[in-house]
């Protein structure tokens, strides 16, 4: 696992991109928290209110387009083999760096 320079778990932060690494959480206003690993790429949202396909499934993430507290956050994820989605949030209100996310390894469509 790298960190951002002193960075750590419990690390508060006011926004990421492509170039952290580490592992990240964020979490909305509504509630929504997404797990995001920028080491291997990956994504995984637990729902807040509303729920979303492939909530609760690690997701390959493609790209940060912005991630910012007091701003939606846009992510591009793969949703499928080269197929690749913009995920839109509602107005992020914290962002933290964590340890892990266990089974990292995005789900494959059929």
């Amino acid at each position: 696992m790298s960190w951002t320079g002193d960075q750590g778990p419990g690390t508060v932060t006011a926004s990421i991109d492509d170039t952290a690494g580490g592992t990240w959480l964020v979490t909305t206003e509504t509630g929504s928290r997404y797990e995001i690993d920028l080491d291997h790429r990956t994504l995984r949202r637990h729902p807040g209110t509303g729920q979303l396909r492939r909530d609760g499934r690690v997701i390959t993430l493609h790209q940060i387009v912005e991630c910012r507290v007091g701003t939606s956050a846009g992510f591009l994820i793969c949703v499928e083999p080269n197929v690749v989605t913009l995920r839109l949030t509602s107005h992020v209100t914290h962002i933290e760096a964590f340890l892990s996310i266990p089974n990292n390894t995005p789900e494959r469509s059929p």
